[in-house]
């Protein structure tokens, strides 16, 4: 069966069953200002070249849908929808809270 033809719910298993969680242990014990992007390349999070936008970073869901993320400071900004700012992300819980749990796995 080809991934597409997959349920949500399936894909969402075998990405669970293919993590690394003890990577994403050692990333979740760190501060955001000191994420890297191999860190955030590992957790799905790949750089997006922006004009107005600078450290913009993309997520997608497992229907390929995005979200996207930018550092700003000491804080990552959630933006949705024509780039539109949700919310601040203030720490690597919420960080993996907003995009891996809720976001890529719907839980």
């Amino acid at each position: 069966m080809r991934n597409e033809e997959k349920s949500y719910e399936e894909k969402a298993e075998h990405l669970i069953d293919t993590l690394d969680f003890n990577k994403l242990a050692e990333i979740k014990k760190k501060q955001l200002r000191d994420l890297t992007d191999a860190d955030l390349e590992f957790m799905g999070f790949y750089k997006v070249n922006h004009e107005e936008i600078p450290h913009l970073y993309n997520f997608e869901d497992l229907n390929y849908v995005k979200v996207y993320v930018n550092r700003v400071g000491e804080k990552f900004e959630l933006r949705g929808y024509m780039l539109r700012k949700i919310k601040d992300i203030n720490n690597i819980t919420e960080l993996f809270d907003e995009t891996l749990t809720k976001w890529k796995l719907k839980m």
